[in-house]
């Protein structure tokens, strides 16, 4: 078994993104040895029980999580730690929810400082990005969730990539935010791409 644990992971619970099963995304990690996987749906904790079911049937972890698209900042993976952050969790998406349309949600990032107590976030980086509001969020955030605040890295297979992975990583030292590597899983199968 390797030690990698995929963070970002989009089943087809969140409508248009994903084009995998939450099960489908579990039975592959399994196959390519990972320690444990995340279900991080957009603005949802549907995928999970469907996860968590063929997790017990494999023994690899489930990670709890959603992705959490702000209307005000770069969206992030947000990870509960226990009962009680998960319970928060469910509220504060609850909330976005019910203020926008259907099929909508409509965060800030101070609906989620209001309720981060025992979450582990990891901020999202875009192959476009624009460092100075990315630096301000990462210090935003970090001052608030200190150890709890990380950075995603990603390689997109765009030009460029090495130094925008570099001038992130320099950008996280100078905040002192670690940095994790996440692939952006979407489907299970390269036949789900739709490519």
């Amino acid at each position: 078994m390797n030690s990698y644990v995929e963070l970002q992971t989009t089943s087809n619970f969140s409508f248009l993104k994903g084009a995998s099963h939450p099960e489908e995304l579990v039975h592959r990690a399994v196959e390519l040895e990972h320690k444990a996987i995340a279900i991080t749906d957009r603005n949802t904790l549907a995928g999970v029980v469907r996860a968590h079911l063929a997790a017990r049937e494999t023994g690899i972890k489930i990670i709890v999580g959603a992705r959490l698209d702000f209307t005000d900042s770069e969206s992030i993976l947000c990870l509960p730690t226990n009962h009680a952050a998960y319970s928060r969790l469910t509220r504060l998406i609850t909330l976005g929810r019910r203020r926008a349309p259907k099929g909508e949600c409509y965060l800030s990032i101070d609906d989620f400082l209001n309720a981060q107590k025992d979450q582990i976030i990891v901020i999202l980086s875009q192959s476009q990005c624009d460092l100075d509001n990315l630096s301000f969020t990462l210090s935003r955030f970090s001052g608030v969730m200190g150890d709890r605040c990380y950075l995603s890295l990603q390689n997109f297979l765009e030009y460029g990539d090495t130094r925008r992975i570099a001038l992130l990583d320099n950008l996280a030292s100078r905040v002192n935010v670690s940095t994790v590597v996440t692939n952006d899983v979407h489907y299970h199968d390269l036949t789900r791409s739709g490519k």
